[in-house]
């Protein structure tokens, strides 16, 4: 089945430092990229893939206006672009009879997830009323968002990382949602459109929906966690009781920039600022940085041998102690 199975992601050049950051760092713990399409919508997010390594596909026609901006905060003019430039690429590799693995730029990996959600959605894992007909337990499977605002009601989907069997359903499914483009752009929430079409195809063409609970013993873990679960970050990174999800998915932040600050004190960022980068090491300041590797045709000028863990604020979760920094929220307490 995971030859008929791509990683579909999709990026601009201002959130392409994220999608570097995800490369170098799956890179660095040795794990299987080769299943990755990126659907660049711009040139320079086509040549950076292709320098990296990745596969990517890129047309002007379809993509030429998109910003190359990255979006300033959720729900802007440049993210509801970005949001629809989702719904391209997932509808054109679905009508070409894959499955997919959809997920954001702002994800790191700790283990590849593709083989773990097509075991869980393969005919060898069945319920009870469908081993007479042979028919997998799930169509589409997706992280908890962790919000529980009604109009992201009752499945909570986040719509960065989901799993889609490809089935007449589920094509379907998407050739709708392609129509709903302007329903995306009016509420700027791809998401909350995509949850009124999962309710809708549940109930009335029988679609199996799982989303993957939130909290502990949770793989596929997200912002929600990380900013308001504390002790499971703790376990997560300080005491070890909790095992590393396979997925870390840095939403629920508000831009681009503090993802990079989170991500650095949680030790995963792989990637430099330029290729050009030099190894400092600051006690003080509690920061570290390792000099990037040379380009091999796997864009390893981008990369860093070990992660740069830098301190930013001492009231999110980080895996060395960062009580000198300030908080980013007044009167934050401290993780350590």
């Amino acid at each position: 089945m995971i030859k008929n199975t791509f990683i579909i992601m999709t990026c601009n050049k201002g959130q392409s430092i994220l999608f570097r950051n995800f490369v170098c760092n799956a890179r660095a713990k040795n794990l299987d990229l080769s299943r990755i399409v990126m659907f660049a919508t711009d040139e320079y997010t086509m040549k950076l893939s292709k320098e990296l390594n990745i596969n990517v596909y890129y047309d002007a026609a379809l993509f030429g206006d998109m910003p190359e901006q990255s979006a300033k905060q959720y729900g802007d003019r440049t993210f509801s672009k970005m949001m629809m430039a989702k719904v391209y690429c997932v509808h054109l590799v679905m009508s070409l009879g894959y499955n997919i693995l959809y997920q954001d730029v702002d994800i790191i990996w700790n283990t590849n997830p593709l083989s773990y959600l097509i075991t869980t959605s393969s005919p060898d894992e069945l319920t009870s009323d469908t081993k007479e007909n042979k028919q997998p337990k799930w169509d589409m499977m997706f992280q908890d968002d962790g919000s529980r605002q009604s109009r992201f009601a009752p499945y909570s989907p986040n719509s960065g990382f989901y799993f889609v069997r490809n089935t007449q359903i589920t094509k379907y499914f998407f050739n709708i949602l392609l129509r709903r483009i302007d329903m995306i752009f009016v509420s700027k929430s791809h998401q909350a459109v995509l949850n009124d079409l999962l309710t809708e195809f549940s109930s009335w063409k029988g679609l199996k929906i799982k989303i993957f609970h939130n909290g502990y013993n949770n793989l596929f873990m997200g912002g929600s966690e990380y900013h308001n679960n504390i002790g499971l970050m703790k376990d997560i990174y300080i005491t070890g009781k909790e095992s590393k999800p396979y997925i870390h998915h840095m939403s629920w932040t508000e831009n681009k920039d503090n993802k990079k600050l989170f991500f650095e004190q949680l030790g995963e960022w792989y990637t430099v600022e330029d290729t050009s980068h030099n190894t400092t090491t600051d006690t003080t300041t509690n920061t570290t940085t390792t000099n990037s590797i040379g380009n091999n045709g796997n864009g390893n000028g981008y990369c860093l041998l070990q992660p740069n863990i830098t301190c930013h604020y001492r009231d999110k979760p980080s895996i060395i102690p960062c009580t000198n920094n300030p908080p980013i929220v007044k009167n934050g307490v401290s993780f350590w």
